[in-house]
């Protein structure tokens, strides 16, 4: 499938996502195994888009995480996004610009055995508008961190996410809970705040050596009353496997969007992850 992105495509894009679609906060990504240890991980993530003109390869997005652990059963979690769109322009060949993402500050509190989490968390709203990297960011994040660049809001979240490992290595991995996204530009939206539910379901194996995760995520609009459960909902598949080599674990993920609306602009996000356990 051919690589596009233009200035008019993205324009139209970003105003489609902030207009219709869910989005919630949350900082570390579903498809990374949350282990009780100082982790720094960088993921970069390549969507494939569906269309005539060509992007650029280097077209992207970046996450870098910090996990440090607080006591036994706390965990401060910080990251900062960051997207470059790339594109070959007709008339003044290729262009390009980047953006900073709303950088995510929150805490992970467990209980005894890690199989309760409990989320809290923000985003301060610091990603710029008018930029073609800001766009990608948006499609690229599409159900999972789409706040990370959504720009003019700032957004509150309570998540809960139970963890079931067997003996076997089997994984089960499920998460859901409000999302508050409170205004901070009360002369272009009228409405103050809204109210999202996150939520997603994953099956697994992880090991010592090597983690494989596969299922869904999703987002429900709660706070609008005129849309039926196609407006409200947003959904994606994703799979992803990491290896741990002492210190290291690098791993590859990719992600399929399930909504007509956005499979006619995405066919896919292809990405690589990498954390390195601090000492």
């Amino acid at each position: 499938m051919r690589h596009s992105l233009s200035v008019t495509s993205c324009a139209l894009v970003a105003a489609f996502l902030l207009a219709s679609l869910p989005a919630a906060t949350q900082a570390q990504s579903l498809w990374l195994n949350w282990r009780q240890d100082r982790t720094l991980t960088l993921e970069i993530l390549k969507p494939d888009f569906d269309g005539e003109d060509n992007s650029t390869f280097a077209t992207s997005v970046l996450f870098l995480a910090l996990r440090q652990p607080i006591g036994d059963r706390a965990m401060l979690v910080a990251e900062l996004p960051f997207a470059h769109a790339g594109w070959d322009s007709r008339f003044s060949g290729d262009e390009s610009d980047n953006t900073l993402g709303n950088p995510y500050a929150g805490f992970e509190i467990y209980n005894q055995n890690a199989s309760f989490i409990a989320e809290v968390g923000l985003r301060v709203p610091v990603a710029e508008e008018d930029k073609t990297a800001t766009f990608v960011g948006l499609i690229t994040e599409i159900t999972e961190r789409y706040d990370a660049f959504a720009p003019k809001f700032l957004p509150l979240s309570a998540l809960m996410n139970y963890r079931y490992q067997a003996p076997t290595g089997f994984v089960l991995r499920l998460r859901g809970g409000p999302v508050f996204w409170i205004n901070t530009d009360k002369d272009r939206y009228e409405d103050g705040t809204e109210l999202f539910l996150n939520y997603s379901a994953q099956v697994g194996y992880e090991s010592k050596r090597f983690d494989l995760l596969g299922g869904f995520s999703g987002r429900a609009l709660l706070s609008e009353e005129d849309l039926d459960a196609r407006e409200r909902t947003v959904h994606q598949l994703g799979l992803a496997a990491t290896v741990t080599l002492g210190s290291v674990r690098p791993g590859l993920q990719v992600r399929i969007p399930l909504d007509e609306d956005v499979t006619e602009m995405l066919d896919a996000v292809f990405g690589l992850h990498l954390g390195i356990v601090l000492q």
